[in-house]
């Protein structure tokens, strides 16, 4: 890693830190109380005051809010959390109508109801006589005392609302985003948001190989958090490390974890004796494979050192019970070699050439293609020979996978057009035909038990290559007399 970029990520890290240590110390604030401006307390507004509009006011005092949110008393006054008129509600007050009377039972279930207070139906005052008043006529007048169920709807989303006393369980209990609000752990976010899960904004997450840091570079113009590359260009994160992949890190030549073999790499490009590796086997795993089929089909496969392996997996034409058996296979043997390989699917014919010149990939695996259109894959074969040759020269490794059935015969056709085995033809080997590891010492057919049953689809090849020096066949059907290739493994030089 570079001093610059060292001395970059540690700048970003010192500022992540600081901003964590402002918002602990504002939580902790909320947690210790407010004073009487903010009435706040353990984040929620207390006894006496409601949250309007996210301020906390005293509804018990206050003209413009009396009793509720929103509640506007025409007189100016508020008693008790109710509006009354200029003289009413003083028991002191000599030109109250019934002072004697009316003053003693302000606000009471009685008041404006009793022939005492004036009038037969009620002194006309409809703040007045409150509690009575919200019962009978049930106004939503938002106060938590009249107990109608009606009041402050569920779906008010008011986080201060759903008091204890207006039995309103299901009060904005979830989904408003609202810290505090109807409990914990349902909302879960809380800022300040500088964490790779809740990065810049509640529910942001950063993906693999990012970190969670300021906008901006450093000072006063630092923007909000949000997800950035933990590395900055050339270098790229591999692992818990910063690499320069484009450089000469003979471990890292070209992508994480592409491995030299032999310990040179010049700008990103392995140098030196490199060689690919070509693998045509005659089973298609439409079946669930045998111990002998998985082993070649993993050993094929995992030749590449590269942890972790990036698989390019061609499967546009062929059948998903296959593609499901090759996929365990592969991931079954990653498990028990320690390594890690990285599945790409490659459904479009046309886009494999590119992708192979990205060098993004260690091995192209060429599932067996039974439902490709008639006449077609030979076509395919010839657009990628010369994509193919240069991935096997710069040290790509190629797998093709073949069977009995649906585009037999022809995957023959692909793999001459394609010029990684010259095959005049197929035979299909019936069900549990003996085949027999011929090269066992050969990396392919290493730890294959010998000789093992053929299954329905198997097939061997007819070609006009010979046995030995860059060619190995490596498993062959006897039942014939004469050596025919069922695995074939051939390796690639540069000139």
């Amino acid at each position: 890693m570079s001093q610059v970029h060292l001395n970059k990520t540690r700048r970003h890290a010192r500022r992540a830190l600081a901003a964590i240590a402002v918002a602990s110390t504002l939580v902790a604030g909320w947690a210790a109380g407010c004073g009487v401006d903010s009435s706040l307390v353990g984040g929620v507004c207390a006894a006496g005051f409601s949250d309007c509009n996210n301020q906390c006011i005293a509804t018990t005092s206050d003209p413009n809010n009396c009793g509720g949110c929103g509640v506007v008393c025409s007189s100016g006054v508020c008693v008790n959390s109710m509006c009354t008129s200029a003289g009413d509600a003083h028991a002191e007050a000599a030109t109250d109508a019934r002072p004697r009377m009316d003053g003693a039972r302000d606000g009471s279930a009685r008041d404006g109801t009793s022939p005492l207070d004036g009038s037969l139906d009620g002194d006309l005052d409809a703040p007045d006589g409150f509690n009575v008043d919200g019962r009978h006529h049930k106004l939503h007048d938002g106060s938590t005392e009249d107990g109608t169920l009606a009041d402050a709807p569920a779906a008010d989303a008011h986080a201060s609302d759903g008091r204890a006393t207006d039995g309103n369980v299901g009060d904005a209990r979830v989904g408003d985003a609202r810290v505090g609000d109807g409990g914990t752990g349902v909302d879960g976010c809380a800022p300040p948001y500088v964490t790779r899960s809740s990065c810049g904004a509640c529910g942001v997450a950063c993906t693999t190989g990012e970190v969670c840091s300021p906008s901006n570079d450093g000072g006063v113009d630092a923007g909000p958090y949000a997800c950035a590359p933990a590395c900055t260009l050339p270098y790229v994160s591999c692992g818990a490390s910063c690499v320069e992949i484009g450089g000469d890190d003979p471990e890292n030549c070209g992508a994480c974890g592409k491995a030299c073999l032999s310990g040179i790499c010049v700008s990103g490009v392995c140098a030196g004796s490199t060689s690919g590796d070509i693998t045509v086997i005659g089973h298609d795993y439409a079946t669930s494979p045998r111990v002998s089929e998985a082993t070649l089909l993993s050993n094929a496969v995992f030749l590449p050192p590269t942890n972790p392996l990036r698989v390019l997996s061609f499967e546009q034409y062929a059948s998903p019970a296959q593609v499901a058996n090759v996929h365990a296979v592969l991931k079954a043997a990653a498990t028990t070699y320690g390594r890690t390989v990285n599945l790409t699917v490659a459904s479009d014919n046309t886009m494999v050439p590119a992708q192979l010149a990205s060098a993004a990939y260690d091995i192209l695996l060429v599932e067996d293609q039974p439902l490709a259109p008639a006449n077609s894959l030979q076509g395919v074969g010839n657009a990628w020979q010369q994509g193919l040759a240069k991935f096997l020269m710069a040290g790509g490794d190629v797998v093709v996978l073949d069977g009995a059935t649906g585009a037999f015969p022809q995957m023959a056709a692909f793999l001459s057009a394609a010029d990684l085995l010259q095959v005049r033809g197929e035979t299909p080997v019936a069900a549990g035909t003996q085949l027999l590891v011929a090269a066992s010492g050969d990396a392919v057919g290493n730890s294959v038990l010998s000789p093992y049953a053929a299954q329905t689809d198997t097939v061997f090849f007819v070609t006009t290559e010979v046995n030995g020096g860059s060619t190995t066949f490596v498993v062959d059907d006897l039942s014939g007399g004469f050596l025919v290739p069922v695995v074939v493994h051939k390796t690639v030089s540069p000139p």
